[in-house]
């Protein structure tokens, strides 16, 4: 599951949506939001990472990345309003602790 990125980068740990869910609730946290992000980080990823091992992103790929982002950003929200795509390089966690 990790690539050259990856450890480069210091990540040492992934987690799907369940996995997540479990972690926080066991805190006694309330999930007020769980759910993917970035659909079109992924592509990118997994060539440099996996296929290419690279160790670091391209200064190219990363302006054209940075460039296209807004259309990218703009593209998930359309999508994630109809269907909570299952599927994206980052997960995102907005919890609360209980009130007293």
């Amino acid at each position: 599951m990790h690539g050259t990125l990856d450890s480069a980068l210091g990540h040492f740990r992934r987690y799907d949506r369940g996995q997540l869910r479990s972690l926080v609730s066991a805190t006694g946290l309330t999930i007020l939001r769980l759910s993917y992000l970035n659909i079109a980080g992924i592509p990118g990823w997994w060539l440099n990472s996996r296929v290419l091992k690279r160790d670091i992103l391209p200064h190219g790929q990363l302006k054209l990345f940075n460039l296209l982002a807004p259309l990218f950003i703009g593209a998930e929200r359309l999508l994630r309003r109809v269907w909570d795509v299952p599927l994206g390089q980052s997960l995102l966690c907005i919890a609360q602790k209980p009130t007293q």
